[in-house]
Formats: C-alpha cells, structure tokens, sequence
C-alpha cells in the first residue's frame, strides 16, 4: 500500500510485533557491538583504544542505518502485506550474519559483514518500487539504490584487504551512504525531490519506535546485570555493583519515559527556523 493512499489510521498506528521482533535482532547486534569494542577499550595500549572508538563507529553506523531504514519502510508501508513482512524479515536475518561477524570484522569474516548490507540496501528499494504507484516517490527508490550501488563499491573492496586498509574503505563507503541520503540522492538528470523522511502524521510512530528499542535494551541490560552476578562469587564488592547497575538503568528508563520520551514528537515536528523539522530534514530513507 502506497503511503499516500493509507488511511489517518494508518500513519499514526503503533509499531507492530514484527517491528518488535527486528528491534529485538537489533539489540543482539548493538550487544556484538559493545562486546567488541570492550577489548579495544581494556588494552595496554594508548593508541588502541582510540582505534576501537573507530571501529566501534564503522561497525555501529551501517547497523543503525539497516534499522533507521527499515524503520522508514515499516512506517511507509504497511507491514501487514507479505512483500515487506519479507524485506522486514531478510533484513533481520542480514544483520543477525553482520553481527555474528563483528568480532572478526576487520579481520577475517569481513564478507559476513559487507556483503548482508549492500544486498539489502541495493535491494529492498528495487523491490519495494514495485509497490508503489507514485512517479516521484519511485524514482526517490530508484536513485537511493543506484547511491547505495555506488558506496557497494568501497564496501566489497574492503572484503579483500584487512586491518585498516578495510576500515578506511568501510568508512568512506558508510559516508558516502549518510552524505548522499542526506542530500536526496542526487542523480544527474533524474531531478531532485525534497521530501521529509518522516511526514508529521507519522513522528508518533517513529518516537514508539526509539522507545520500544530503548526498552529492550534496558530489559537487555537487565538480563546481563543478572547472569553477571549470578556467575560472581558472593561479595560486597559484587553486590553493590549489582544494585549501581540497576539504579543506572532505573535512571535510565526514567529520564527516557518521562521525559525526552514524550517531548520527542514535538520536537521532530517543530520547525527548524520556519523550514523544515528539525533534524527530521532530507528524503525518505529506503
């Protein structure tokens, strides 16, 4: 169903279980994430944590990306048609293999990382053309992919060298993602179209978006604090470790839920100097 044609209902109904169930995959990755950036962060050397605060972001940023575009597919889209049920479920099973190559990405298993990504981010929006019937928004999909066809190109080259020539060429290709998306994907001779990548109607959904995610990952840091101390022999030390855990992540839950929580549509509608929201600007993210 084109976005256009869906109804009020539609644009401001909540995330669904199938964004639920990706939101789940995605803190799975984000948890790679953090578990290999912990032993750049705890080495001997100087330099060494200093790279890892790279690599963490060279890895992180395609991540999140994956999910802020699926995001966008499942508020464009409804994700009750089976097509999207499909694209939504082939990109949690992409980034289920990128994250299961995080420890190794630099090194070893760098194809498990590059190659889920550029099949999804040059695919879904061909597939997803097919389900719409508005001339702009189309040639909106089609020139995302030929962007994401051009930064494929850094992104596969890396798979064949290691250590930081792969990290140079995954951050050139991850910019290159982030700067033309920001700009609309500009193809010559295909013109250029300024769109919101979130109409107004549908901020409600993109902030239950952010507080679903943020959920489980408190519920997820939850579940570490607990096997943790589980696995800890029985201390002072330990358990007052335990109850600071706890009340951070209480503390967390808090200030996000009652406060940057509910401000958060209002803020991504309220204009940026009379133009458009703020940080919200640029084109649809396919």
């Amino acid at each position: 169903m084109e976005s256009s044609s869906a109804s009020a209902a539609g644009l401001t109904r909540r995330a669904n279980f199938l964004e639920l169930f990706f939101d789940l995959v995605l803190v799975f990755a984000l948890l790679g994430v953090v578990s290999r950036v912990v032993l750049d962060m705890s080495a001997d050397s100087f330099l060494q944590p200093w790279a890892g605060l790279l690599y963490v972001l060279v890895l992180v940023l395609p991540i999140m990306w994956l999910w802020t575009t699926t995001s966008h597919i499942t508020s464009r889209f409804d994700p009750r048609r089976p097509a999207v049920q499909v694209v939504v479920l082939l990109t949690a099973l992409g980034v289920v293999f990128m994250a299961s190559s995080l420890p190794y990405a630099f090194i070893e298993r760098g194809y498990a990382f590059a190659v889920p990504y550029v099949v999804l981010q040059v695919g879904r929006p061909l597939v997803l053309v097919g389900l719409l019937r508005d001339r702009l928004q189309r040639a909106l999909y089609i020139r995302s992919a030929i962007w994401f066809t051009v930064s494929a190109v850094p992104w596969l080259a890396g798979i064949l060298v290691q250590g930081g020539a792969r990290v140079g060429l995954w951050a050139v290709a991850i910019a290159i993602d982030l700067v033309a998306a920001r700009f609309s994907w500009p193809v010559p001779g295909m013109g250029r179209q300024l769109d919101s990548a979130w109409d107004p109607a549908k901020t409600h959904h993109l902030a239950e978006r952010y507080e679903q995610l943020l959920l489980i990952a408190l519920g997820e840091s939850v579940l570490a604090l607990g096997l943790t101390y589980t696995r800890t022999p029985v201390s002072l030390a330990a358990a007052l470790a335990l109850v600071v855990g706890f009340a951070t992540t209480v503390f967390l839950w808090r200030i996000y839920y009652y406060r940057a929580g509910q401000v958060l549509p209002e803020a991504a509608t309220r204009p940026e100097t009379g133009s458009e929201p703020a940080a919200m600007s640029g084109a649809p993210m396919c």
